[in-house]
Parts: C-alpha cells; structure tokens; sequence
C-alpha cells in the first residue's frame, strides 16, 4: 500500500507502479489511517515523516499495522545546516529578507527529525525497540541552475522565503547577491 496525503504525490506512485497489480494507494494521513493491524512486514517513508503533527501517534498507528518484528524505515534530511541545497540560497538571499522568525526545530517541517536522540525517544515512545540513526550524504545534481532554482522555489521552505524577494523570477533573484548566483551555480552547472 502506497499512502500519501499529496493527490499530486500519488498520481506520480501510480504511473511508477504501473504494472504492480498488487500496489494500492490511498490518499490520506497515514499518521491516523486506520491500518488494518499486523498487515504489513515493513513501513518505509521516503521523506514523509518529519511532517507528521504528533509523531508519536503516527508512528504507533503505523507500529500497529506491522506483523510482528516488522521492521520501519525511513528517511529524512539532517539539519539544516548540513544541507547546502536549502542552507546556501538561504545564507545568499538572507541580506535581501526581512527578519525571519526564529525556527523551532522540533515543528513539523523538512528538518523537525534532524535530531537522531529526538528520534530515538519518539520512536521508543511508539513502541519500536532498538533504531539506529545512519547519517548518509548524497548529491543532487540539477541540469541548470535555473532547474535548481524551479526545484528550490517548489519546496514548501523556500515558498516563504523566496516567495518575499519582489519579482523573484531565477534571473532576477541571481542578481539580487553574488552569492546566491554562485550558490545556484554550484548547485547546478551553470
């Protein structure tokens, strides 16, 4: 079972699946779906979780809809220092911001699992036994800079923040700081 509350996330799992006659997806909040209990061997999420609004009561519904010794994982970003793709246009564009609010980081959002003890307890709360927390760093490589600045303005971080800067279009943004065009340039290939 495939289940996101994205109908746009969905659409894109079923042309993936195409062919998988034994996949289904649901559209709806995994965190209270009502899972049919010790369903299911594993529950993987693919940057999904750290959105939950009370994640210790979504991981005991998923915990729920495992058999015994199901297994979970899932990934999620570290902290948002540790991520160039949202750290450096942040750092670049910041001279060119109002104040932003100070960010709580346990809220849901991108980075609200960035702590692997905050992690730990939840889980242990949900009932999981022994996890363990694996750090891995990937690149992501965009064709073009103007591709990596699409990608960067389509996240839900960066609509706020982007979203301020007037007449904020890839050229027009690049200008507004060397170093948010340098940014967009080691991101992308130019």
């Amino acid at each position: 079972m495939g289940i996101d509350l994205s109908a746009a996330v969905l659409a894109f799992a079923q042309r993936a699946a195409k062919g998988c006659e034994r996949v289904r997806f649901v559209q709806a909040d995994a965190q209270v779906f009502p899972f049919e209990p010790a369903s299911f061997d594993a529950a993987f999420s693919r940057f999904g979780v750290m959105f939950f609004a009370d994640p210790t009561a979504a991981f005991i519904n998923i915990r729920r809809s495992l058999r015994p010794n199901g297994r979970l994982a899932f990934v999620c970003w570290r902290a948002l220092e540790e991520n160039p793709l949202d750290i450096l246009p942040l750092r670049a564009a910041s001279a060119h911001l109002p104040p932003q609010p100070a960010h709580d980081p346990d809220a849901p959002g991108p980075f609200a699992f960035a702590n692997p003890d905050r992690v730990r307890g939840i889980l242990e709360r949900a009932g999981f036994g022994r996890s363990r927390s694996l750090p891995v760093t990937s690149r992501l490589e965009a064709a073009t800079s103007i591709r990596c600045w699409r990608f960067v303005r389509g996240s839900e971080l960066w609509a706020r923040f982007f979203g301020k800067i007037p007449s904020s279009g890839p050229r027009r943004c690049r200008q507004c700081d060397p170093r948010l065009r340098h940014t967009m340039d080691l991101m992308g290939s130019g």
